[in-house]
This record gives C-alpha cells, structure tokens and sequence, in this order.
C-alpha cells in the first residue's frame, strides 16, 4: 500500500495563505468596528426612539455575520482544495491553487468592496436620515420649550411685579400711616412743649413783673429813703435832684422835668416865686434858656394859656412842671403846670 505525500508547501503559497489571513483579520476588524458603531447607534436610536433603524442595522450586521460564515466557509473550502491539489502534482496542484486563490480572491474582493459600498451608503443614508429627523425634533422640542419658558418668564415677571407693587403699596400705606402717627405725636408734643414754655414763660414773666414792680418799689424807697428819712435836704437854692421820679412828692416842692435829661428837679415853692425865679432857676441847673411858645404863655393842667406876669397867683398850686421843646421851633418851649 503506498502512502501518497504531500508535496511541500511553497513559499508563494504561504504568502497567500498569509494573504487571505490578513484579509480576514481585517475584516475581523471591520466588523468588530461595526459591531461598536451599531452599539452607538443603538444608543442614538434609543434617544431618538428610532426603531427602523435599529432594525435595518440589525439586517446589515447579520449579511457581515453571514459573509464572515461564507468566508470561513471558504476558507475550509480553500483548506480542502490545497489538500485535494497536494494529492496531484505539484505543479497542477500550485496552479490550481493559485487560480482558485485568485478567483477567491477577487470574487471575495468584489463581493467585499460592493457589500462595503453598500453598507456605507445604507448607513449613510439611515445616518443622515436619523440626523435630520433628530434635528426636527430637537428642533421642534427646543422651539415649544423656549415657548414654554418665555411664557413662564412672563408670567413670573407679571406674577413678580404684582407682588412687588402690593408690597410697595402696602410700605407705602403703612410709612403713611407712620408719618401720620409721628406727625400726630411730633404735634402733640410740640403743643405740650410749647403749652409749657407758655407756662414758663408766664411764670417768668409773672417773676419779673413781680421783680420789677419790686425793684421799682424798692427805688422809690430808697431815694424816698435816701432824700427825706436818710436826712438829705435841699441845697443853698432850695433843690435837688433824682435820676428817677419819686413816688411821693414832698411837701411844699414842686416836680420839674423836661425833654433834655437831667432827671427831676425838686425845688421848693417859694424859691420860684415869679416866672423870672423859675426861669433862672433852669438855666442854673439845666444851661436851658426858657422861652414861652408865642405870646410868652404857658398851661395850667393842659388848659388856657397864662402869660408869665400871672405866674405869682398860682403858683403855690403847682405840683409838677413839665418842660417839652415846641414841635415847629425847637427854640421854644411848652410849659405845662399842673396842680
């Protein structure tokens, strides 16, 4: 029984063995990237709610599932070609591999390139489908959300500005009514102060019309005092004089005052016996040089005119003697005696 041996695997067949390794760890590759991209669509889909898609995606992985079948498939089919061919010679079985390999090859080429094309193009399509569809409706939710939020804005505005005007018209309402309650006690109390001070000051005034009705009471004493109980007398002509009037008039002396300062004069009756006495008399102690209004006249009590050569008659009556300048001739003067 003879044993038939392989013929020895050539160094152009190891390449393309190694070939079509490569090329299914590429599409290994390929269709683990497939696998990642429809998890993420997935997702997407999710999101979106988009079940046609996932369904079409589903349909495109299961035709690489498929191919990566055929394709391990032919990869036994190329397996069991290369044994079938190292049966033969070895140049009929090196041709025939190669031509099988590089009819598998191309044919898987084609079928590869056109699969891709088309998954690329269906995955482009769903993709841009997906995208515009997703767009609408983030479009459309974000267009009736901002609605939605301006509406809420304005309502919260108006809803604000409501509660801020109650609340400035209730401060407002309440300040008046403090401004009022102040000004009612600021009031009050200035009435009350100014009742006191009224008070006080009729008190005081009380004080000091009491004081000087004293004072004046207490002058009039002590120059009264100091004139007649104290002992001064009159001097060699028969006066004296006061810076103030006194209260009582002593006896026998008659009170003379004028417009010109000097005080009161206080001279005894009979040293102004005649009008030429009592003239002489001023111009000692004043320096006044009496001249009687028109025809040398003057008053008794405000009434009648008497001239100076009627003076001796009465003047043991009179009490006072007031001397005043006339209003339209200074020189001149108005003198009025009373009784």
């Amino acid at each position: 029984m003879e044993v038939s041996t392989l013929p020895k695997i050539t160094p152009e067949m190891v390449k393309q063995i190694q070939q079509l390794e490569g090329q299914k760890t590429s599409l290994e590759k390929e269709v683990e990237f497939l696998r990642q991209k429809e998890i993420h669509l997935q997702k997407e889909v999710d999101k979106t709610g988009q079940d046609v898609f996932s369904k079409d995606m589903a349909m495109v992985l299961k035709r690489y599932y498929e191919m990566e079948e055929q394709f391990g498939q032919m990869k036994k089919e190329i397996k069991q070609d290369v044994k079938n061919v190292l049966a033969k010679k070895e140049k009929k079985i090196v041709q025939q591999v190669q031509g099988h390999l590089v009819e598998t090859e191309k044919r898987m080429q084609g079928n590869f390139v056109d699969n891709v094309k088309k998954m690329q193009e269906h995955v482009e399509k769903r993709l841009g489908e997906t995208e515009d569809h997703f767009k609408q409706q983030s479009a459309g939710r974000v267009i009736e959300n901002e609605k939605q939020i301006q509406q809420k804005v304005k309502e919260s505005i108006v809803e604000h500005g409501q509660k801020i005007r109650k609340q400035l018209d209730k401060c407002l309402e309440d300040n008046e009514k403090k401004m009022q309650e102040h000004e009612k006690e600021v009031k009050q109390q200035v009435n009350q102060r100014i009742e006191e001070n009224e008070k006080k000051m009729k008190e005081q005034t009380d004080i000091i019309l009491t004081s000087d009705s004293l004072m004046k009471e207490a002058t009039h004493k002590a120059v009264d005092a100091h004139t007649i109980v104290l002992g001064e007398t009159v001097n060699e002509q028969g006066y004296f004089t006061t810076m103030i009037p006194m209260k009582r008039l002593p006896d026998n002396m008659v009170q003379i005052t004028g417009a010109y300062g000097g005080g009161c004069l206080y001279v005894e009756l009979d040293k102004i016996k005649t009008y030429d006495d009592f003239k002489n008399l001023i111009r000692s102690v004043w320096g006044l040089d009496l001249k009687l209004v028109g025809n040398s006249s003057y008053l008794i009590d405000g009434w009648a005119s008497y001239f100076d050569v009627n003076w001796p008659g009465p003047y043991l009556k009179f009490k006072r003697i007031i001397i005043t300048p006339y209003y339209n001739c200074p020189e001149e003067h108005l003198v009025n005696c009373t009784t």
